[in-house]
């Protein structure tokens, strides 16, 4: 057995039929919905997490090819996690093959969970190492949803380093944007911004909470006291 094989036979080993139809309804894959092309076997993140512990040293590269154009949800996540954790311990030269990689095989990356388990930990680490943004904002003029939330969610990484002004540029870039998942992603990260420096997040509200989604505010100003949140969903109207 190979171990692409092995994999996928630890993964049908470990499947769960209730924890997938719960999968399927969280994820909303009906039809029409942003999910609508996903499978899932039922496995929770914990014991992906394991199997991903198991096999992170083993699989090479065009094994993690095979698996990352699985149908199965859950396979997906694996490859991500597995990829993640090598990249954290690669040299310069090693990281770039796999930020090659993962921009090959970023439209099979088409999840939001997929998106914030692997974006800050690969293109927010080597963006942030190299000081330059010109793969984020590339990716975020992308037609793509899920290319758009990774240039928004890789910034977690360099909030993280206290470099805010990329997180910023976004939240205006993309406070039209269709889908309300873009709106908590850059709210997400907003929040972010706000655990590090709230008074970098207040003076950015000052100045736009009123032209920005609702959503996007919501998420931003949820660590904030109650006075401070009322004040910035005020000024929303």
């Amino acid at each position: 057995m190979s171990l692409v094989e092995e994999v996928r036979a630890d993964f049908a080993a470990a499947a769960d039929k209730q924890t997938a139809r719960g999968a399927l309804r969280f994820f909303k894959t009906g039809e029409g919905a942003y999910a609508a092309h996903d499978t899932f076997c039922g496995i929770k993140a914990a014991g992906v997490e394991k199997l991903a512990h198991k096999y992170q040293t083993l699989l090479s590269l065009a094994d993690l090819e095979i698996l990352l154009q699985d149908k199965i949800h859950e396979i997906r996540s694996f490859c991500l996690r597995v990829l993640t954790r090598r990249y954290a311990k690669a040299s310069a030269v090693e990281q770039q093959t796999y930020v090659d990689f993962y921009l090959k095989n970023l439209d099979n990356v088409n999840n939001w969970d997929l998106v914030d388990i692997s974006a800050h930990k690969i293109l927010g680490s080597y963006c942030f190492s190299r000081q330059n943004y010109d793969l984020l904002r590339r990716l975020a003029n992308s037609n793509n949803l899920w290319h758009q939330r990774v240039a928004v969610v890789a910034n977690w990484y360099l909030i993280k380093q206290g470099e805010f002004s990329l997180i910023k540029e976004f939240a205006l870039k993309f406070k039209n944007h269709p889908h309300d998942l873009m709106h908590k992603s850059v709210g997400w990260m907003l929040r972010e911004m706000g655990k590090q420096d709230e008074a970098e997040l207040c003076a950015f509200l000052e100045a736009n909470a009123p032209i920005l989604p609702r959503t996007t505010l919501r998420y931003a100003i949820e660590r904030l006291s109650v006075p401070q949140r009322r004040h910035y969903l005020t000024a929303k109207g």
